[in-house]
């Protein structure tokens, strides 16, 4: 196994913290993004949270003169369009601290959620180790 220098140590604690630091805002930034879509013309829009929930549904009166089984197709499409909206997001804020898309594992963005702060919570131990082995170090170092 190669021995660090303590420079080489901080620098690697260092960056841990700051990756960490990003996987947390990341985290929290998941919870607050929504998805939007449309339909017939853009006469539907429908707005999507956090596990897919529709959180608006926004019809122009025009499309009252829709039958109703178009009508439902429509909202449906929208649905879609704003959930895919989402994931889209998702996978780019993701993007920012991985190389894989949560959506290849889940497909429930609460599962995802659940497994980023799985992830989160294993990379914050290994930090916890390597900071306790830096203080060693410098303690060691100080004698």
């Amino acid at each position: 196994m190669t021995s660090l220098t303590p420079e080489e140590l901080d620098n690697l604690a260092y960056e841990n913290e700051k990756r960490a630091a990003k996987m947390q805002e990341v985290a929290e930034s998941l919870t607050t993004l929504t998805g939007v879509g449309y339909a017939a013309d853009q006469r539907i829009r429908a707005t999507v949270r956090d596990g897919g929930v529709l959180s608006d549904l926004a019809l122009d009166p025009r499309v009252m003169r829709m039958d109703s089984a178009g009508l439902a197709e429509s909202i449906v499409e929208a649905v879609r369009a704003a959930s895919a909206d989402l994931q889209r997001q998702i996978e780019e804020r993701m993007a920012e601290v991985t190389d894989q898309s949560p959506f290849a594992l889940f497909q429930d963005l609460s599962q995802a959620q659940a497994k980023f702060d799985e992830l989160r919570d294993g990379f914050q131990k290994s930090i916890d180790e390597i900071m306790g082995r830096v203080d060693r170090i410098r303690h060691d170092l100080d004698r």
